[in-house]
Order: C-alpha cells, then structure tokens, then sequence
C-alpha cells in the first residue's frame, strides 16, 4: 500500500449545459473527450503518460459500449491505456475519483485521470420490442427516467424521495425555498465575476441557425441555473411531484437536467514533485455508505460522519461543506442532522471576497513603495537634463559656425552648375536630333518584335500553362514519407525551363514566389492559380503577409497580384496625367455563390452580398450591381484586398490549418484616353527606358494591354480585339477598357466530414466544371457548357474569348501529394490543348512549333526526376467473354474468377475515394508488399460504389487493381492493413463505355443511360452496388477509356 498523500494537480469542466440546450448536439464521450484534453494541457502531461482513466455517468444516451474508452481514445490516450465507465447515479463522477486515488494508493496507477459527464438531452426514447409485438399498441419508454431517475426499488421518481426526506426531517417549503434563492444568487453573482472561467473549457458545437450554416459555435458560459431568482418568484411555483396539498418539492427547489463533463488528474504528491507541479488539492479520506432508498439524498449523513471520522477530525474543525444534491430538502436535511453551520456550506464566496481586498491591500502598499522609488529616479533625471541643455548650447554655437561655411560653399557650387549647365544648352539641339533619329527606329523595331509576338502567341494560343513546385514545408516532414529535396530533381527542372514555364527553386523555403513579370499589350488577362490545397496558390497569387498591415513585404515575396499591381501603376505613371483611371471589384465563389466582398452595409462595413451572373445579349458575362472600387496606386489595391481577405472563407483541414474554402476573384479594370501630344513629347523623353524594357523578351509587351469591352458592351464591338495597333491611336479615339482578372481558385480536398463535405462537394463540382469547359473548348465541341458553375460563367470572357488565360499551376514536391499533383498536371495539359486563332500550320516555322509544347515535355522530365513510374495503354486485362453487344448502348461481359487487390475508403466523396484508394494500391505494386516485390501495373482500375442506406449514411467505394497472371497463383500479401486480397468469383456485368475524363457526375450520367437501355430492353439488373472503371492515366489526353457496370441479376 502507497503511504503517499494523493494530490490533485490538474482539474477542468466544460460549460452546465441546460436540457436540449447549447450542448445537446454533443455526445458524452465527446464533452469527455473536451476536458480530458484539457486538463493534461494544464498539467503538461503527455497521453501516454496516463497510466488508467475513470469517468462515471449514470447513462450512455446510446453511443455505445464503455463511453469513457471512447473518450480516452479520442482524447489521445493511446489504445494501451485501460479505461473504464463508473456508474454509482449521483455519485458517479466522485466514485470515480475515489476509486482512482484507490488506484493509485495499491500502486496500480502512476498518474489517473478521473471525473464524470453526462449527456441527458441524448438519452433516447426505447421500446421493449425484442420479442415483438403481435398485435396492439407498443410504448416508448424515456431511458432518462427509467435509467436515470426512477428509483429500481420503489418505482417512483426521485422527487417523491425528496418529499420523504422532507416529511421524515420535517423541513418545511419554506425553507427548502430560501435555500434555494441564496444558493443560486450567490452561484449568479460568483459566474458574473468570473470566479468559474478558469476552471471551464470552452466547447465548440455547429450553429443551429438556419438549415446550411455550418459556422462553429464555441460555447464557454454555463446555461444554467437561471439567473434573477428571488423568493417571492420561488415561493409561488407549485409542488411538481406530489400535488394533493402537501407537496412541497417544486421545480424552482430541485436542480434541472443538465449536460457537461469535468476531470481531475490525479497522481501521488512525490510525483507531483518530481514533476513540478503545484497540487490544487490533497485527498485526505473519502467514504461510502448505504442506506434505504426511499430517502436516498440523505446519504451524505453517514457518508460525512464516515469520512471525517476517517480523517481524525471532528465536524466543527472542517472550514467548508460542498453538498451537491439535486433537492433542497435533502441539503437543508443534512444540515439539520449533522448540525452544521449554514455559513460552512454557503460562505464560499465570501472568503474568496475577503482574500481579495487582503491582495488589494498588498497591492496597495507594494505601490506606495513603487512611488517612491520612482520619485528619486525623476529627481536623478531632472539633474541630468539641466547638464544636457548646457550641452545643446555649446552644440547650437558650433553649428552657427559651420551654417556660415555651408553657405559660401553653396555660392561657389552654384557658379560651377550655371557654367556646365550653358554648355548642356550648347550641345542639347544637336542631341535631341539624333534622338529623334534613334526614336524613329525604334518604334520601327517595336513594331516588328509586336508582329512577331502576334505570330508567336497565335501559334501557341491564348492560354498558357505554367508550373511553380512550393518549397518544402514543416507539414510535408511526415516519418516514412519520402521526399523530393531540391538538390537534385527540382534544380534539373529550373535549368530546364525557358520563357514558356516558370518554375521556382523548392530547395530554398525564402525563394521568391514569381522571377519574372508579365505585362499585357491592350489584352484582356486571367492569371489563376490552380493546385491542391496546400499547394500555395494564395502564396503565389498574394506573397507573404505580415501579420502588421503596414508593414512592406519584401519584392521577392511578393506575389503575382502586387506586382501585376506595381507594373500597372508603373506603366500608367508613365503616360499623362488622369489618361487611364483603373476601378477594382473582389468577389469570392463560395458553395456556387457569387459573394461581394467589396460590398458595404449601411454603416460602411464591408459585408460579402450575394450578387448574380447574368449573359447579356452580346454573349458576354456580366455581375449586376457589384462593387467596384476607384484606386490610385498599388497600395491601395493591397489594402483593399487585406480588408476583404477576413470575409473569405476559411476552414482547417488534414493538409494544413488555414485553407481557402472559396474562390478569389480581383479584377482591375483600366479605362484609357486617346493620347495626346504630351503623351508623344514622354515618350521622347523616355526612349531611353523604352529601349532597356524592349531589350527583356517577355511573353507581354510592357506597352501593349488588351482592350475588354466595357461590362454594358460586346466583345466584339470593342474597339481594339488584336495586338499591335498603331502606335500613335487618333486623339478621337473613344476610351479603351483592359480587364485584368487575378484568380485564386480553392484546391480540391478529400478526406472532410460534416460542415466541410459541402464546401468540398461545391468546389470540386467548380474545378470539374473548368475541367469541362477547357476539354469541350479543346474538342471546339458546338456547346461549351459555361454555365454548369458559377466561377465558369463569371469566368466566361477570359476563358473562352480571345483574352490572355495564364494557368498557373501550383504543386506540391514531395511523393505524399503525388497523385493531387499529377491530376493537376492532367489539368494543365487539357487546358494547353485549347487552341484558337492559330496561324496556318505551313506558314510556322518548326522552331516555333517545337516551343508550343516545351512547358509539357518539362512536366514529364520533372515527374521522371521524382522516380515514378505511371501506367499507360497496352496494360495485362482480366480475362473476360462478351456475351451480347447492342453497340454504343451497352455489351453484356463475363469475368471469370481471379484475384484483385482491393481497398475500402468510405467518409468521402466518390473521387476522393478514388484518388484515395489509387494511392494505397499504388504503394502496394510498388513494393509495399510481404515480398517486397514490385508488380506490374494492370488494367482496368475498378471502383464498387455501395450508395449508404439513408441520407446520413457514408457510401463505401471499394477500388480494386487486378492482380497479373505470373502472381495469381501466390499473390504477395499486402503490409498496409487497409490492403486486402480479393477472390472475386465469376461475374456477369452489363457495360456502358464513354471517354474523356471521368468524374462522379459524368460517371452517374452513363449510369442513367445504362439504366435505362437496360429497362428499355427488358433486362434484370441490380441498381446497387455498381463498378466505376478507368483504362488510361490521367497525361492521355484523347482516346480516353472509362466504363460502368452493372451487375446481372441471375434470380
């Protein structure tokens, strides 16, 4: 037996939830897990540090076996550590205490985490119906009352104990009724100063405002009881229990049904030493008694007299009394009968009053010594002041001195400058001509390089691809994961690239986000980054950000949004003064909503307001009613967009804690003048720089910007929709509108439940709608189908129209994202095969040709850098009959029996799942296997998709790799408990056939096809579960191969 004092170094609770209240949405084991974590914050103790976890409760609201493993386990405590749930009724929560001091005292335990919780606004309705009923009515019975509340010996409720206890101890209403006023105005008055926030944790539940909010509430205060009580109010509520007249017990005197959890750590006071921390309290005895049930809230008596006996003390030497019973007859019962000062087990705040003003009264003297310390310093100070003005006299003496010096020099310098300045005079005219000369030239040469650039860019079409690989990240450093460092792969990759890619050094984690600058010739331009979350779109749209809004961020961490920004403004300072005025809107596509961010409410707050996206009758897109905003330089566009950067939606997730769960949208509309004769005289005055920046090959002229049509006119009446107009446009020339839209899209994710599920759903449909857009205008299908999602039809102009579309593709460098960053590579080369307003193939030289596909010859060489291999055409298939065909509509095919190997993905949407279940069977054939062996990449990749039965239900998605023939016989055993091998037996399946890229929406398309072929021809089918199948990898890009099937119904 343990002879060492038992201490309590760490205690917490969460918030007293009132019935169906803030909590009611939170299981037990949850509000467990809440302060279980918190209380070994407080203590800094690691999980597994905990040798045993107790937690009492009186119900389990049917979440399962043993709801206190369950909060261990969720908590972080490993699966080693034992844990078990205490039931005693009331005395749950302190039995367990108890029985972990015990625990520890018989040296069982080292360190014990001990407390109790309760959820009895989960606690469900039950019918007896094992058996079932034959005929006739059945009853629900409320587990709260016969689990919780009725007395097992009696059968009746515990209030009717209370009115025992109060008849057999004669305590009148009257009494019962005060001690019930007192003790919740003092529990009022001690929560309004804040005596109880220390020891509470907050708890974070979702809204319950409106149907699609999914915005966190974090609830920190307690519900309960109700505050304003008073005796007047109380004495008039009538018996709740007995009501024939002498009932006395009302629901004002009796405690309400609550939720909430609290836990202790317990350990031994020598190891609270040794750890250093400071108990908050020791256990000097406890005890237990029994007794009649009829007047169970009477225990405490025994239990007390036990307890201090056991202590050696006497009941008058103990300062306080906390008896917590859920009625007050049976507190103001155990008050009379052990004869016990009221003040002992109500004078709790008084005493913490009273410590106060002695602390205050300390303060107050510590201050007073303070003062006059502080006066002999100002004392010392002032004597150094009187030495240091004397000083500023010498110094003002001497300065007069060195003005009148200063002065004659000044006269001397001026002479000198007047003189070289009547020789500059002299050679000026001579000057100015021969550069006038030089001027004539160069215009003549900027015109060619502009007609070159023109044949250049129709060769390779308006939309450019280009790839940035993020540096390294804290994130990305995960035991077991291989990594791709920048000494090798990633520097061969940089080397590599020319004016058509930009990719940047991941080696570094300060590299900067752009090296180099592209600017638009009277253009329209779309800049959007495109990537996984996590892959630092916002990083290499946006740059660094200072948590200090006015604090300068470095130029090689800004992004491309500042210094498109910087250029702009660069370019305007150059032409005359009010020539070009630029406006600026920001919106977000958020769950398939177009959000104002600029928007303001009657206060001037910038609030996000809900705007449409219309087609006008010239074609183009337009945004009624949205925002937009005058600025003047490039500080004022980041300034904007800092402030509207709180109003975008974030949310934490797997990857990291801060994603983007919208798309961002900044467009920065230039409106230009015609030129006049001053602009003519800048550019003279200019040639010089003009000559330096033409001498950079950038993909965008710096003097050329694209003209947009205003958001009232057509693009095809605007005035200027090719490069390379004259140099010198009429003075009668109408203003010229240039768009310039800056895009951060949201990064697909996987893996999200609850409130993020929907996000994901809306943005991955958002990002397969681009998808769409970009193959049907790759295929110049008739019908581009911008309008499937809000960001395509915002995006409609710069996307499909003779607009500039750079894509800038953001990826990660490390093997863990392999797959997200080959889809957005796939991405990339859809969009690189969008090709208009091409030149005639003949009239291109092969050089030019040859530099159109230079970015997707360097994506491959960066994917064979990482050391990976990818599946292709020309794959081993299982073995399979056809069995019927009825052309494009369908084939019926039989798959004999073989072995696949399989994985099971639930919790996701059906291509994350895919994408999920891709990467452990790929780990698998790569060599994570029993034999360590590698096999050989297979055709078709399979999915069994079993939709979940009901809407809360999670479907399951079963993706499957066929095992080749030289490994059916013996095939390696996987080493990833996830991985399994499957028999699959002989098959009969119904198959439908479609190419491109195939997504759950295009996959659920062909299904309702198959379906209904099938019921047209008369064919039984099941509709559940059915196969998704793919053939090709994700860089062909024609010829694509996808099925689904479904299963022939043999009955």
């Amino acid at each position: 037996m343990n002879t060492d004092a038992i201490v309590i170094v760490s205690a917490a609770r969460t918030p007293i939830g009132s019935f169906n209240g803030a909590l009611s949405s939170v299981p037990l084991n949850d509000l467990g897990t809440v302060v279980i974590k918190d209380v070994l914050k407080r203590a800094n103790l690691k999980p597994e540090d905990i040798s045993e976890v107790i937690m009492g409760h009186v119900l389990t609201a049917g979440h399962g076996q043993n709801p206190a493993r369950q909060a261990s386990v969720g908590a972080g405590i490993p699966y080693s550590v034992p844990a078990w749930s205490c039931q005693m009724i009331c005395g749950s929560g302190l039995k367990a205490v108890c029985l972990g001091a015990q625990s520890i005292m018989t040296k069982e335990s080292t360190i014990v985490v001990a407390g109790g919780m309760e959820s009895m606004s989960r606690a469900p309705h039950i019918m007896q119906m094992r058996s079932g009923v034959k005929m006739g009515d059945a009853t629900l019975q409320d587990s709260i009352l016969t689990d919780g509340l009725i007395d097992a010996f009696y059968s009746y409720h515990m209030g009717i104990t209370a009115e025992n206890v109060a008849k057999q101890w004669e305590v009148s209403r009257e009494a019962q009724d005060q001690f019930a006023v007192t003790s919740q105005n003092r529990t009022e008055a001690a929560q309004k100063a804040g005596y109880f926030d220390q020891e509470i944790v907050p708890v974070t539940v979702p809204s319950r405002k409106g149907k699609r909010c999914f915005c966190p509430v974090e609830v920190k205060a307690d519900e309960f009881p109700r505050h304003g009580s008073n005796i007047d109010a109380m004495s008039k509520l009538k018996p709740y229990f007995v009501k024939d007249g002498s009932g006395t017990v009302t629901a004002g005197n009796a405690s309400g049904i609550n939720d909430g959890a609290a836990a202790t750590v317990l350990m031994s006071q020598s190891e609270a030493q040794r750890r250093g921390l400071k108990p908050m309290a020791r256990i000097t005895s406890w005890a237990q008694a029994g007794l009649d049930p009829s007047v169970m809230g009477t225990g405490p008596i025994p239990a007390i007299r036990k307890a201090v006996e056991k202590a050696g003390w006497k009941l008058d030497e103990v300062d306080l009394f906390e008896i917590n019973e859920a009625f007050a007859a049976q507190s103001v019962a155990v008050v009379k009968e052990l004869g016990l000062n009221p003040d002992k087990c109500l004078g709790k705040l008084r005493r913490e009053r009273d410590n106060d003003l002695h602390t205050q009264r300390q303060n107050h003297q510590q201050q007073r010594k303070v003062q006059k310390s502080t006066h002999a310093a100002l004392y010392k100070l002032l004597s150094e002041v009187q030495m240091l003005k004397q000083d500023l006299r010498d110094v003002f003496t001497i300065y007069v001195g060195f003005a009148k010096e200063l002065e004659e020099q000044s006269k001397q310098l001026f002479e000198c400058v007047g003189t070289a300045r009547n020789a500059i005079q002299d050679s000026q005219s001579d000057d100015l001509q021969k550069l006038q000369g030089q001027v004539t030239a160069l215009e003549c040469s900027l015109q060619e390089e502009k007609e070159r650039c023109r044949e250049e860019r129709e060769l390779r079409g308006n939309i450019r691809v280009h790839c940035r690989v993020r540096p390294i990240l804290q994130f990305d450093h995960i035991p077991g994961s291989p990594t791709t460092n920048g000494s090798s792969s990633c520097e061969a990759v940089v080397q590599a690239v020319n004016d058509d890619s930009v990719f940047v050094n991941c080696a570094k984690t300060s590299s900067p986000v752009m090296n180099k600058i592209f600017e638009f010739e009277r253009y329209n331009v779309c800049i959007m980054a495109y990537g996984q979350t996590g892959s630092g779109k916002t990083h290499t749209m946006i740059g660094s950000r200072s948590e200090d809004p006015t604090a300068a961020v470095q130029d090689s961490q800004q992004g491309i949004i500042p210094k498109a920004a910087n250029e702009l403004f660069k370019l305007i300072s150059e032409k005359p003064a009010d020539s070009h005025t630029v406006e600026m809107s920001v919106v977000e596509v958020y769950n398939n909503e177009v959000l104002d961010l600029l928007a303001r409410d009657e206060d001037g707050v910038t609030v996000g307001v809900k705007r449409e996206v219309i087609t006008t009758s010239t074609g183009t897109s337009e945004v009624p009613c949205l925002t937009y905003e005058l600025v003047r330089s490039s500080a004022e566009v980041m300034q904007l967009i800092n402030s509207v950067l709180k109003l975008r939606s974030h949310c934490p997730t797997l990857v990291h804690m801060d994603s983007s769960r919208s798309h961002f949208i900044v467009t920065l509309t230039v409106t230009s003048k015609s030129p006049d004769a001053l602009a003519l005289a800048r550019r003279l005055q200019n040639a010089r720089q003009d000559v330096q920046r033409v001498s950079q090959k950038e993909w965008w002229s710096p003097r050329c910007r694209r003209a947009a049509s205003s958001r009232s006119s057509s693009p095809a009446s605007s005035p200027c929709h090719s490069p390379c107009h004259s140099p010198r446009p009429s003075i009668t020339q109408p203003p010229l509108k240039t768009k310039l839209q800056l895009v951060d899209l949201a990064g697909r994710i996987s893996g999200v439940t609850g409130a993020a599920l929907w996000e994901s759903s809306c943005i991955n449909r958002s990002l397969s709608a681009l998808s769409d857009v970009l193959g049907a205008l790759a295929e110049r299908r008739p019908h581009v189908p911008y309008r499937n999602s809000k960001l395509t039809h915002l995006l409609q102009d710069a996307i499909g129209g003779d607009a500039k579309l750079l894509i800038m593709l953001c990826v990660s460098p490390t093997q863990r994202f392999l797959t997200e960053s080959l889809q957005s590579l796939g991405f990339g080369a859809r969009a690189r095969q969008v090709t208009y307003n091409l030149l005639h193939i003949e009239d291109i030289p092969l050089k030019k040709m040859f530099t159109g596909f230079l970015c997707l010859v360097i994506t491959v060489k960066m994917l064979k850098a990482i050391g990976q291999t990818f599946f292709s055409s020309g794959l081993q298939n299982p073995k399979s009959t056809t069995q019927q065909s009825k052309g494009e509509d369908y084939e019926v095919r039989t798959y004999h029996t073989t072995n696949w190997v399989s994985t099971a993905v639930t919790g996701m949407e059906q291509d994350s799942a895919l994408s999920t279940g891709f990467r452990r069977l790929f780990k698998y054939i790569q060599g994570n296997n029993e034999k360590k062996s590698k096999v050989e990449m297979t055709a078709p990749v399979s999915c069994l998709i079993e939709p979940g039965a009901g809407p809360a239900c999670e479907s399951t998605f079963t993706v499957s790799f066929y095992i080749p023939e030289e490994h059916q016989a013996d095939p390696p055993k996987p080493t990833d408990p996830d991985v399994f091998i499957e028999n699959r037996k002989e098959l009969t399946v119904f198959v439908r056939t479609f190419g491109g890229f195939a997504n759950s929406e295009s996959c659920r398309a062909e299904l309702l096809n198959l379906i209904e072929s099938l019921k047209r021809d008369g064919m039984k089918f099941k509709e559940a579960p059915f196969y998704r199948a793919g053939y090709d990898s994700p860089f062909k890009l024609t010829n694509r191969r996808n099925e689904v099937w479904l299963i022939k119904d043999e009955e």
